[in-house]
């Protein structure tokens, strides 16, 4: 290679400039979490702690898929088709809960030392123990501070009535358009603020709330990176896209010399 510096002019016969945006990575399946829980371990750098977790990872194959079901019973995610999809209420929990220790799977490994420690009887249960129950407390008490906190923004200006409930008002969080009354009535209803990676306004919002349906929209992209047009519209609370139909051309003329022949 030549040697170049910084702002060398450069000349070429073939040049492109593309311009790419780059994709969220896709959804977890059923099965893709359950084995992310199983090899959580390896992303672990102190290899004492990645040498802990090797034969367990998160949970254990009995209680894995426990956990899922749990998630779901409680309403944190849901099934859709083969996809888990996180709720409105799974994603306020995601965003309440930021403690660095439950991040990473490095708390279960460093429980998972320490009990294999205590056959050692380099460390003892009561010490485990009260460090789990301190941990715990901890973390409650920041979730029920930042629930105190998160209630001034879901009382919000209203855009409009819930579809689903009928009781609630949808308001604007941090990535959506939700009802106000999802701590309460377990409401699920949610306006996305990126939809197909396009960014959805709050005038957006209000006219699918109200005319049930929006204009047609440019700047969607499919999953294959395609750009495509389309209205958003509202039906039995879900959002979905409206596509206007295709015109057929009309017939060509035929030719008066054989417009009488079969």
């Amino acid at each position: 290679l030549p040697i170049v510096n910084e702002n060398d002019p450069i000349k070429s016969d073939n040049e492109e400039v593309l311009k790419k945006q780059t994709k969220a990575p896709p959804l977890f399946t059923e099965a893709g979490i359950l084995a992310a829980m199983e090899t959580a371990g390896k992303t672990i750098e102190d290899d004492e702690v990645r040498q802990a977790m090797k034969d367990c990872g998160l949970g254990t194959p009995a209680t894995r898929a426990q956990i899922l079901e749990r998630l779901i019973k409680v309403q944190y995610i849901e099934r859709q088709k083969n996809t888990l999809i996180p709720t409105p209420k799974g994603i306020e929990l995601i965003q309440i809960i930021q403690d660095p220790e439950l991040l990473s799977p490095e708390l279960t490994g460093s429980w998972e030392q320490k009990l294999n420690q205590i056959v050692k009887k380099q460390y003892t249960r009561d010490a485990y123990m009260t460090e789990i129950k301190l941990l715990t407390e901890k973390i409650i008490a920041n979730v029920k501070g930042a629930s105190y906190s998160r209630s001034s923004e879901l009382q919000g200006t209203s855009l409009g009535k819930c579809p689903i409930c009928e009781k609630g008002q949808v308001v604007e969080t941090k990535m959506a358009f939700t009802c106000n009354q999802w701590k309460v009535a377990d409401c699920k209803f949610a306006i996305w603020k990126k939809i197909a990676q396009k960014d959805i306004s709050e005038t957006m919002a209000k006219n699918l709330l109200t005319k049930g349906e929006t204009q047609v929209l440019k700047g969607f992209t499919s999953k294959l990176g395609k750009p495509f047009d389309a209205a958003l519209t509202l039906k039995q609370g879900k959002v979905e896209f409206k596509f206007e139909p295709r015109q057929t051309p009309a017939p060509s003329p035929r030719p008066a010399s054989t417009a009488g022949n079969p």
